[in-house]
């Protein structure tokens, strides 16, 4: 006699609210074999205050060849974006039919209070802040951190 199917384990994705997030999102759905319960989705706006604030704090104390440094860094994360669009196609939207909660911090209550609500079994985080200890103690199988880039 064979043991009782266990159903699909309830998969929840942090990540933040860009392509590369979406993509992470469709390849979860389509590729785990579990069902995806939820996606929170960080959301972290600059102002062009902030922007401004930091470029002109930047240019006063860095020197010439600083400056050109960040320029060309800034450029080749721009390129290095534009190559990712075009290559993995990421999808425009979120995949259809699973509840996504956008907000600034994972950790603060009402972020925990969703996902507490949907009940993971496994959280996998990419790209996002460190999630405090309420987050982590949520899925029942723990909490997976993937990193997006060659460490």
């Amino acid at each position: 006699m064979s043991a009782p199917q266990q159903p699909p384990a309830r998969i929840l994705l942090i990540c933040h609210n860009v392509p590369f997030g979406r993509a992470m999102a469709a390849a979860l759905q389509a590729r785990s074999g579990a069902q995806l319960c939820g996606i929170l989705a960080i959301e972290r706006p600059v102002s062009r205050r902030q922007k401004l604030r930091r470029m002109l704090a930047f240019a006063l104390r860095a020197s010439y060849l600083e400056r050109r440094v960040r320029r060309l860094e800034t450029r080749l994360e721009q390129q290095a974006a534009q190559a990712f669009d075009a290559a993995a196609a990421p999808p425009g939207t979120w995949p259809p039919g699973i509840e996504v909660h956008t907000s600034a911090n994972p950790n603060a209550a009402a972020s925990l209070a969703w996902l507490a609500a949907r009940q993971p079994d496994l959280i996998a985080v990419t790209g996002a802040p460190v999630l405090q200890p309420e987050g982590f103690s949520l899925p029942r199988l723990g909490t997976l951190n993937m990193h997006s880039s060659l460490l």
